[in-house]
Parts: structure tokens; C-alpha cells; sequence
């Protein structure tokens, strides 16, 4: 939520209460003039004095922005990132891989435009069902394909080729997102926002660092440049609003990353077709970086990754830019631009071993996911359990 947001919140909140500037300025212990600078929204409200707002006006922290603490132990290094939490229920392959597929059962043509309505502007109202809307979106975008194949229409056959899998994945995973906190429609933004952004600080940090042709230094650096710029715009993002799961980071990441998927997949095709002319190698281009989207290699996998151990590493619902010095994240950081540098060296000048780096780079992102998965099970348990022991005792 912007400043201009809760200002206006707070400014309704006032009205509807009947309370004068005056009044409101004197109970938070500001100036009147400076009160009237927040309630306008030309100055950002400090947490401090938002913290007193809430307090008197009752209003939703979360609603507003206000940052809290939050009570979770990160781990230091990457192996604890990695492990269950005690009594987290474990998670297996199987269960991600049956879940994907569950998407494939037929179900009553009445209830798809509800569960589209409701996966796009109201997700906490989808009960936990098995995803579909990724299916959908993925035969939508390749009809889109097809037409435009029959009229030879290479700006449209690349775009949507490109499109195809990564947003389908993104849709996913917004599917499978368990705290149900991110709207459909926000999620596209930040897909389509978040890949255009990236990829314009790429163009930015390659003025500092050039176009290298050393082997293995220029995969490392094309490595760096790429994974920060897609990191900066997932904190940006994050900064919008209070983060508490660890798998909101995770699937903003994935959005972000999808977004420079498609970009990229899309320029590649593009390259390819103007040094040929011939648009089949164009559609073999793209379908050959859309097949290894599918098995671990892509951005979408890396910067959800960077994204969910972001908001691990951060001890208040307010990401703050300081969290990427954290031990951890450093960790993961250097640990994806290592993956994606060995990506880029291995298909270049030793194609037999990129096997080895998809199935590091996919058991990765799989691991990280379930085990954060088993860990907010666990924890909306305690919750869960906690709030029936706190009504049991009120009742006594």
C-alpha cells in the first residue's frame, strides 16, 4: 500500500470517527502542520507514529503497513534453510508431483469462473483444492499460438511461445500458495512489472560491466548482473506491503523471475530469427529454453529461491535492504549465481554435464519449497492449537 493509501485510510478513518486534524495531532504527540503532511500523503508516516494511529484509530496493522516483529529463528547457513523444522510434516516428491497432475481431472464447467474470480481478487476465500487454472491458462496462451502460426505472425508466435510456460508455472504456483495472501491480479503485475524492470537494471549494471568473453569470468558476471537486478525489484516489491511468510517471498520471486523468463526467452528468439530469417529456428529456440523451464532451470526457480530467504532473514514484516548482508542470504545468493553461471558455461562448452546442473538447480528449489511448506503447516497448527487453548482457558 502506497503512502497515498493510508493516508487516505486515515483520513477516512477520521472523518468517520467526526475527529478534527487538531485532535488527532495532540493525541500522537505530532504538529499539526506535519500531521497534515501525512494525512495528505506528501510525507511517508514514521512506523512510530503510525504504530500510535493504529492504536487509537483500531485500524488493521497489516491494512496500513506497520511494520511488526516477527518471532522466527533463521537459521545462519544454508542447511538449516533446508531442513524441517521439529515435528514438521514431511513433504515428498510425490506429493508435489501428484498434486501437479491432479490439475489434469475433469471437473463441472459451472465452477471454472468462479474459481477464477475468486483465485484473482478474492484467494483466501479457494479452499485448498487441486490446482487447474495453470492448465487453462496454458492451452489459452498456446491457441493464442496456433493462430497466430496459420497467419505467420512471428511477433505474436514469439511472445506467447516465450509466454507460455513461465506464466503457466507462475499460475501454479499461485495455486498452490498456501497463506492465500496474494491476489491473482497483483501477481500478473508483478510478473509483467517485475520481468520489465529487471531487465531494464540488467542493461543498467552491464554498463558498469561490459559484455566479457572470458570463459567462466563472463558466466560469473552475467550471473551477478542478472540475479541482483531481479532481487532488487522482488525487495521493491515486497516493500509495498508487510511480509510474514516465507512463501510470499517465494512466489513473489517466482513471478518476478517468470516475467525475465519470458523477456529473455523472447529476445533469444527473437536474435535467432533475424540471424536466419527462418522462423522454425525461432520456435526451436524458444522451445528449447520453455522444455528446461519446465525441469528446474529458469529464473522463475532461482528468484524464488533469493526471494523466500529474503523474508527469512527478516526479523520484521517490513523488508528492509539490509537483509541481503545476512549470512544466509549470502549464502543462497552466491549459491544461485553459481548455479546459473554453471548453467550458462556447461551448454556452451560441455553439454553432457548440464544434466548434473538442472537436477542441483531443481532438487534445490523442490527442497527449499517443501520443507517451507511443512514449516508453515506446522506453524498454522501451533496457532491453530494455541487459539483453542487461549478460548478453552476464557471459558473456564
Amino acid at each position: 500500500m502506497s503512502k497515498r493509501e493510508i493516508a487516505y485510510l486515515i483520513k477516512s478513518w477520521r472523518e468517520e470517527s467526526d475527529f478534527s486534524q487538531e485532535y488527532i495531532a495532540q493525541k500522537i504527540n505530532v504538529h499539526i502542520d506535519d500531521y497534515r503532511k501525512y494525512e495528505i500523503g506528501k510525507w511517508n508516516i514514521p512506523q512510530s507514529i503510525l504504530k500510535k494511529i493504529v492504536e487509537l484509530s483500531h485500524l488493521d496493522p497489516n491494512e496500513v503497513n506497520l511494520e511488526e516483529p516477527i518471532e522466527r529463528n533463521a537459521p545462519k547457513h544454508m542447511v538449516g534453510a533446508l531442513s524441517y523444522e521439529k515435528n514438521a510434516p514431511k513433504i515428498k516428491i510425490t506429493e508435489i508431483i501428484a498434486g501437479f497432475f491432479n490439475g489434469f481431472h475433469r471437473r463441472p464447467m459451472d465452477s471454472k469462473l468462479y474459481y477464477f474470480e475468486k483465485q484473482m481478487f478474492h484467494p483466501e476465500e479457494v479452499a485448498v483444492i487441486a490446482p487447474r487454472l495453470y492448465i487453462y491458462s496454458f492451452w489459452v496462451i498456446f491457441i493464442f499460438y496456433l493462430s497466430a502460426s496459420l497467419i505467420a505472425d512471428i511477433v505474436l508466435m514469439n511472445l506467447t511461445l516465450s509466454l507460455a510456460i513461465p506464466f503457466s508455472l507462475m499460475i501454479l504456483m499461485h495455486e498452490l500458495h498456501q497463506p492465500k495472501n496474494v491476489k491473482g491480479v497483483h501477481l500478473i503485475s508483478y510478473f509483467g512489472m517485475g520481468g520489465v524492470f529487471s531487465i531494464f537494471w540488467v542493461y543498467v549494471l552491464r554498463v558498469f560491466t561490459g559484455y566479457l568473453t572470458l570463459p567462466i569470468v563472463s558466466e560469473l558476471v552475467t550471473g551477478f548482473v542478472e540475479e541482483t537486478a531481479k532481487i532488487f525489484i522482488v525487495i521493491l516489491i515486497l516493500r509495498r506491503f508487510r511480509v510474514k511468510d516465507i512463501l510470499t517471498g517465494f512466489l513473489v520471486g517466482f513471478a518476478v523471475g517468470a516475467g525475465f523468463d519470458v523477456f529473455e526467452t523472447s529476445s533469444y528468439g527473437l536474435l535467432a530469427f533475424l540471424s536466419t530469417m527462418d522462423y522454425s529456428i525461432m520456435v526451436d529456440e524458444i522451445s528449447y529454453r520453455s522444455i528446461w523451464a519446465i525441469f528446474g532451470i529458469g529464473h522463475h526457480f532461482w528468484t524464488a529461491i533469493l526471494g523466500g530467504t529474503l523474508v527469512y532473514v527478516n526479523p520484521t514484516t517490513r523488508i528492509n535492504f539490509n537483509s541481503v548482508t545476512k549470512p544466509l542470504f549470502i549464502e543462497m545468493y552466491i549459491t544461485v549465481i553459481l548455479i546459473h553461471a554453471a548453467w550458462n558455461f556447461t551448454v556452451t562448452y560441455f553439454p553432457m554435464l548440464y544434466y548434473v546442473v538442472l537436477g542441483i538447480s531443481l532438487l534445490l528449489f523442490l527442497r527449499f519449497y517443501m520443507v517451507q511448506n511443512a514449516n508453515y503447516r506446522l506453524r498454522k497448527h501451533l496457532e491453530i492449537v494455541s487459539s483453542i487453548s487461549s478460548e478453552t482457558q476464557e471459558t473456564m
